[in-house]
């Protein structure tokens, strides 16, 4: 008995957390919601791609100065 007893409770608990007060993402759609994540996700994909060939091209100007070096050496 218990259990049952529990149960209830939590049911009882679950309308208040389920209520549009408290649910931030109320009045937006599944696809909405899989929308702006998709533009957020590609924006920072983009920048972190953006950072990674700025520093792969400033390695590269590195090395190959380097190699210019030991040629002339």
């Amino acid at each position: 008995m218990k259990g049952s007893d529990h149960e209830q409770g939590s049911e009882e608990s679950q309308p208040e957390a389920s209520t549009s007060d408290t649910d931030p993402l109320a009045g937006f759609t599944i696809e909405d919601v899989k929308s702006v994540l998709g533009q957020v996700t590609d924006d920072i994909l983009i920048g972190i791609q953006n950072e990674i060939n700025e520093r792969l091209q400033i390695q590269e100007e590195a090395f190959n100065a380097r190699i210019e070096k030991l040629k002339k050496a």
